[in-house]
């Protein structure tokens, strides 16, 4: 008789052991990873997986967990794999129970044919190794310290994540609107802070910080998520002068001003003003003639445009018209600001040229010459009277500013309300010296 083998053992579980994953970070795993279960046999086997795999039940946390036969047929190590759903977690570590191994009506025998029937084997503790958190993290706090910012200003920025994150990158993963955001750092890589400085001579309503998701992971690699701060506002461009231009008056006439006239003029702003003139009040230098006035401001305060009043003095005189030289205002120690509460320093504009319809001639007309051809006056005779003004006079009226005793002076007239003329005939039956 030939040599001839007898193996009447079946197969048995050595042992059972948690022994690879795939995506674990620090020890921990997250949605999506794999971990893999070793079932190591007393010898060699086949498995025969054409009606289901064989599987283990994994202890993740509170919650029973299976592990699906991977690989291994032929050889002593099947391998089982269990991919981390969202939702798992277990802060000690996956545990096997004992004899959670399952054929699962697999066939699992020797290369003899002897079937293997007893799965037993040992639990395997909390494995620290191979911790689960796979709950989505949070962003508890995103806020800024100052939301209305104006030139000079800046605001602490504070972000705050339910759990320590890791490949997180401010400069990288937050976008500023109208700005920048320092480099922001944490002591426990929760709370970040960092300083937001708004851009200069930029005004915008509309603005948040925005973080951006799959940009960053908490230490078990889940993906954090989007977030954004609140709206903030940004003024940071002070206000300027877009023109100064005369723009008003009380009293004159024929475009003509004089003493005790008020002319107005108007400094048009690109945006509202405030006016703090609890100090003084801000002027604009105007040129009368060839003599400065000053015109000090009197009206507009909240709005774009403020207003300036001069009383005209005895003695001005300007027969172009009253102009305005560049940059004479003057906030004379006032301040003049945005509503945002920017100070406006740059307070230059044009010259506004001679204005035509703003002369001033305050000097009272005289009478140079008020004569009659005839001083010695018979029956019969009559006299041209006329009558010479230092300039051209309205109003005037012979009939009622002149009298004339013992005759009548016939109604004065003139070319050009200078020069004026009429007749003078002596009354019948007098005689007066």
């Amino acid at each position: 008789i030939s040599s001839f083998v007898i193996d009447t053992t079946f197969p048995t579980v050595s042992s059972v052991a948690i022994t690879d994953a795939e995506g674990i970070q620090n020890n921990i795993l997250n949605a999506g990873d794999n971990v893999s279960v070793t079932a190591t046999f007393s010898e060699v086997v086949i498995v025969d997986n054409s009606s289901s795999n064989p599987t283990i039940t994994l202890a993740v946390g509170s919650d029973n967990r299976t592990a699906t036969y991977a690989s291994g047929d032929n050889s002593t190590d099947l391998v089982f794999r269990y991919t981390i759903q969202s939702g798992d977690n277990d802060t000690n570590g996956i545990s096997i129970r004992e004899n959670a191994l399952d054929n699962n009506s697999s066939t699992i025998r020797d290369r003899a044919g002897n079937i293997a029937t007893d799965f037993t084997h040992s639990a395997v503790d909390n494995n620290s190794s191979y911790k689960v958190y796979a709950t989505t993290f949070t962003v508890d706090n995103f806020t800024m310290s100052d939301t209305e910012l104006k030139i000079g200003d800046n605001a602490t920025v504070t972000l705050v994540f339910s759990e320590a994150v890791i490949l997180f990158n401010s400069d990288d993963d937050i976008t500023a609107d109208n700005g920048s955001l320092s480099t922001m750092t944490s002591d426990d890589n929760i709370t970040w802070t960092g300083t937001f400085t708004p851009a200069i001579n930029a005004e915008d309503d509309n603005n948040t910080l925005s973080l951006a998701n799959n940009s960053y992971t908490d230490t078990a690699g889940n993906i954090g998520p989007a977030e954004t701060t609140a709206n903030y506002e940004i003024d940071t461009l002070a206000p300027t002068v877009s023109s100064v231009l005369i723009t008003g008056q009380d009293g004159r006439q024929n475009y003509f001003l004089n003493a005790g006239d008020n002319v107005s003029v108007t400094a048009t702003f690109r945006e509202a003003v405030i006016v703090d003139n609890s100090s003084s009040n801000p002027t604009i230098t105007l040129a009368v003639g060839s003599d400065n006035r000053t015109a000090t401001y009197t009206s507009g305060d909240n709005s774009t445009a403020l207003v300036f009043r001069y009383t005209i003095q005895s003695g001005d005189t300007d027969t172009n018209g009253i102009s305005i030289r560049e940059n004479t205002l003057d906030n004379n120690s006032s301040t003049i600001m945005d509503r945002a509460g920017n100070i406006a320093t740059d307070i230059t504009h044009s010259a506004v040229d001679n204005n035509s319809s703003y002369k001033v001639d305050t000097t009272a007309p005289s009478v140079d010459n008020f004569t009659m051809s005839d001083t010695e006056l018979k029956i019969g005779d009559n006299a041209t009277v006329t009558l010479v003004f230092s300039e051209a006079v309205i109003s005037f009226s012979s009939a009622a500013d002149i009298t004339s005793p013992n005759g009548l002076l016939s109604t004065m007239t003139s070319n050009d309300n200078r020069t004026w003329t009429g007749t003078f005939t002596p009354t019948d039956d007098r005689e007066d010296d």
